[in-house]
């Protein structure tokens, strides 16, 4: 192991620059060993993908040192983070990475001594390996990693009440999105440091994503570099999802490729949106973390919409109404969800990590501001005559009717799709679910529905359906019912 002093001395020799072409050469052949190790099919390749998703992330927090390196923490226990990569590989692809990149790891005293601005860590954590790289070393590392090598912070958000849930150990929070106008916070925080709009989208049809780092009472949101992750949820399924850090699908079959080849054990989870007023009178809304449903999809639909027929439902939905007024409307009635993907807890985490989605069995088109015939019976017929014509789908559907001028249709896919964050994120995917949404909104004008438009933000992974129930519009009840299901 390399002494203080030694390495210091090492330190100041590195001054000396060496040939352009010969550093040209060697961030070549760091690239390329990287990439062909990225490639490999087993726990290896699995590891070095997942250490490129995650340094997308830590590379932009690099800092520059009094001594001309970089400094860097990070460890292999962040790579297991990643979904999808067990500690084995993050072992692996750690060994292979520190051989061929060739960084040093320094102690945390000699870090804070050769200037780097070391966190602070709480009283029972622990530091990552503090890593110290040569300039070449970190941008061959930005470059195979996808981070771009001038970082700029690209939007300030004032974020104080997101940041207070964070400290009082909350998993997210929302701010206003600098993207668009956006009357109620729909830019969601990840305490790992992520962060996507829910409402809007960028030209190429992929949801805007950051790295979010804390500034003052404000977060400092940074563009990602990746949205894919390498991960495999269905047992059996041996085939990369990722080849050198880039996410590829078939050309032919299933659009998107993703194809679960075996069972999946992870289900659908039940959850509650709920609201509350606070002692400044601002509204605050969040999601309980659910529990998983004993049914399938159409099963669980079903009985929501069953037990909301009945006269105690009824007689609790409009006492709510009249004893909660004034109230926010999810604070006397909550919304009753059920999630599109499969979830199930984070990887390498116990019964308190989050839910996050896995598999993805269904997809969700949502239909808003559409103004619905009186026949509902005819336009149900429609719809689920477009479902059925559609080649990507098994042909069973629900429609849930959730609004005076609103419509949800779950389809089941013909194949069910692991790694559902990946396959959402395909161009093809996004493309395949517009054009279904297209024709779904076409079939429901044909049946004499008028105006509506089809929400795209729904092609995403980890999103949630409405369940049949009660809820409140305008401060009346409204029962959210299924207008139509082909088993």
């Amino acid at each position: 192991m390399a002494t203080q002093s030694s390495y210091l001395q090492a330190t100041s020799l590195s001054r000396l620059a060496l040939p352009q072409d010969e550093l040209s050469r060697s961030s070549e052949r760091l690239q390329c060993a990287l990439w062909s190790a990225a490639c490999d099919a087993g726990a290896l390749g699995n590891g070095i993908r997942a250490a490129l998703y995650a340094w997308s992330v830590q590379l932009r927090k690099a800092q520059p040192l009094p001594c001309g390196r970089w400094y860097v923490e990070s460890c292999p226990s962040y790579l297991a983070t990643v979904e999808g990569c067990t500690r084995w590989a993050a072992s692996l692809a750690w060994k292979l990475a520190r051989r061929v990149v060739g960084w040093f790891e320094a102690s945390t005293e000699h870090a804070r001594l050769l200037g780097a601005s070391v966190r602070r860590v709480k009283w029972g954590s622990r530091y990552g390996r503090h890593l110290i790289l040569h300039a070449w070393q970190l941008a061959s590392l930005r470059a195979v990693a996808g981070v771009p090598q001038n970082v700029q912070h690209e939007h300030i958000v004032a974020a104080g009440d997101a940041l207070a849930r964070f400290r009082a150990g909350a998993r997210t929070a929302t701010v206003r999105c600098p993207l668009h106008d956006d009357q109620t916070p729909s830019l969601v925080l990840w305490s790992n440091g992520g962060a996507a709009c829910m409402a809007c989208q960028r030209e190429d049809g992929t949801a805007p994503r950051w790295a979010w780092l804390a500034d003052g009472e404000n977060v400092r949101l940074l563009a990602a570099g990746r949205t894919g992750t390498a991960s495999a949820h269905a047992r059996h399924n041996k085939s990369p999802l990722v080849a050198a850090g880039r996410v590829t699908a078939p050309a032919t079959g299933p659009v998107g490729g993703c194809v679960a080849r075996g069972s999946i054990y992870s289900k659908h989870t039940c959850a509650l949106l709920r609201a509350y007023t606070r002692a400044d009178g601002r509204a605050v809304t969040w999601r309980t973390p659910g529990s998983r449903a004993a049914m399938g999809v159409l099963q669980t639909l079903a009985n929501a919409d069953r037990a909301s027929q009945t006269q105690e439902a009824t007689r609790k939905a409009h006492d709510a109404a009249v004893y909660g007024a004034g109230l926010p409307a999810r604070a006397v009635l909550p919304d009753r969800l059920l999630s599109v993907s499969t979830m199930g807890r984070a990887q390498g985490g116990g019964w308190a990590s989050p839910m996050v989605p896995r598999c993805q069995q269904w997809v969700l088109v949502d239909m808003d501001d559409i103004t619905l015939p009186e026949q509902m019976h005819t336009l149900g017929s429609a719809l689920t005559a477009a479902v059925l014509s559609d080649s990507e789908a098994s042909g069973r559907c629900a429609v849930v009717r959730t609004g005076p001028t609103g419509l949800q249709v779950w389809v089941e896919l013909a194949y069910a799709r692991h790694s559902a964050a990946t396959w959402h994120q395909l161009p093809e995917v996004r493309a395949w679910h517009a054009a279904l949404g297209a024709r779904l909104l076409a079939a429901a004008r044909a049946s004499g529905a008028r105006e509506g438009h089809s929400d795209e933000s729904a092609c995403a992974a980890g999103r949630f359906g409405r369940r049949p129930g009660w809820r409140l519009v305008d401060g009346t009840p409204y029962r959210a019912h299924i207008v139509c299901m082909n088993d």
